[in-house]
């Protein structure tokens, strides 16, 4: 009687010990959660001792089941947290977005449980200078801030809010890097007319999506 009731005992143990993950779930360090980031961003974690591999996934549902639903493993490195297999590079989101981003570590015999964050991807450039109604000559430079991780910028310039009338005119620079002091966030316009308002705008662009506009205007000076 006594051997039976040990033998269950044993047999409990073993259901019990079977139904939880051994292995640690990885603690999420960056972005924090809700927090408010670029297009481009590095999604970081802790390293899990002695594991094998850590199955990174990012997505726009919580369930991570939408079309876009993207997945990466990584082959573990060392019980370092500053190897390239905790950290992975995240681009070409799109804009105004809340993503949900996991993370797991696992070996052959065994996997961690998920730890799961989410984070909302900005939808904006912002523009630095000349500053709204400004008073500038008929050639100034326009200045923006970096939106990283994107592929281009758009500008546009006119003198209608409306950016529709005849003097319209736009350019497109590629994206250098998270600098805002490249040649990318910055364009020189000249030949404007004298004491006129001019309205500009930027946008920034990735592979897959476009922010909205930031839009201010300058007055041109009519004097010498």
């Amino acid at each position: 009687m006594k051997n039976s009731a040990f033998c269950f005992l044993i047999i409990i143990c073993l259901l019990n010990f079977n139904s939880v993950k051994a292995w640690d779930s990885p603690a999420l360090s960056s972005p924090d959660n809700g927090e408010s980031v670029w297009t481009g961003v590095t999604l970081d974690w802790n390293a899990v001792p002695n594991s094998e591999k850590y199955h990174l996934q990012v997505d726009t549902t919580e369930d991570f089941n939408s079309p876009v639903l993207f997945e990466i493993h990584k082959d573990y490195i060392s019980t370092s947290s500053s190897n390239a297999d905790t950290r992975h590079y995240s681009e070409d989101l799109y804009f105004n977005q809340i993503y949900y981003w996991r993370v797991r570590a696992y070996i052959e015999e065994d996997t961690s449980e998920w730890n799961t964050r989410s984070f909302t991807t900005r939808d904006y450039v912002t523009l630095t200078t000349p500053y709204e109604g400004d008073d500038d000559w008929t050639g100034l430079s326009l200045y923006w801030n970096s939106h990283h991780g994107v592929s281009y910028y758009d500008l546009q310039i006119d003198t209608s809010s409306n950016f529709d009338s005849p003097v319209f005119y736009e350019i497109t620079n590629e994206y250098i890097n998270t600098s805002s002091s490249n040649a990318d966030t910055q364009h020189y316009i000249k030949d404007l007319y004298f004491g006129k308002t001019y309205y500009w705008r930027v946008r920034a662009r990735n592979e897959v999506d476009s922010s909205v506009w930031t839009t201010r205007s300058f007055i041109t000076r009519d004097y010498v």
